[in-house]
């Protein structure tokens, strides 16, 4: 999963390297900033777990929008991927659970920086990090996300915005009896979990 989410980044990566300069904000000076771009009143959508997404009523920095299948390819990958987290996020719940009568066993042989990583409790604390991070820069990528003044405008117009919004929460649920998360309910909730593993990283 982590390698997948990774190769997409990479992709994305590519697609917003590979579009014309004039495009970046700042280069007219009639550009808007994503403070402007993405102001409530151009279009606030409220997600039924309470997470604010930002869509813009115009095309995002003057941009030409991402051709639809390639938008198309984007929506279906993200919306797998983030059914696959929120799985992954319940099993990773399940198991913090029982963890005082089934304590955590490290997964041998995992280096970081060249250092070896034996500690389980940092293990999971460093993936459920990373998980957030994943999450966070796709979502930037794509501009389905909030970026400072002067950052960059992600891939999608703000109809294909509409249309991940709508397959993210018309998704079938993937855990029976749970409700589809958006991925700020995601990363918060993974947030959360890194910062459990974290205490118990301390105390073990």
């Amino acid at each position: 999963m982590v390698k997948t989410s990774q190769d997409f980044i990479l992709i994305l990566r590519g697609l917003l390297d590979s579009r014309p300069s004039r495009g970046l904000l700042g280069a007219s000076p009639t550009a808007e900033t994503p403070s402007q771009i993405l102001a409530p009143p151009s279009g606030l959508h409220q997600s039924n777990q309470g997470n604010l997404s930002f869509i813009s009523s115009s095309p995002i920095g003057g941009f030409e929008p991402l051709s639809a299948p390639l938008a198309l390819i984007s929506t279906s990958i993200f919306t797998q991927l983030v059914s696959l987290f929120e799985l992954i996020l319940e099993y990773m719940t399940t198991r913090v659970g029982q963890i005082t009568t089934d304590p955590i066993v490290a997964v041998p042989n995992l280096y970081i920086g060249g250092l070896s990583l034996d500690n389980p409790c940092t293990q999971g604390m460093l993936f459920s990090e990373v998980i957030v991070d994943l999450l966070k820069k796709i979502e930037r990528s794509l501009g389905i996300i909030e970026v400072s003044d002067g950052g960059e405008v992600g891939l999608l117009s703000a109809r294909q915005a509409q249309v991940l919004w709508s397959e993210l929460d018309g998704r079938r649920a993937i855990i029976p009896g749970h409700a589809v998360m958006r991925p700020a309910h995601l990363r918060t909730l993974f947030g959360k979990l890194a910062g459990f593993f974290r205490q118990l990283a301390l105390v073990s």
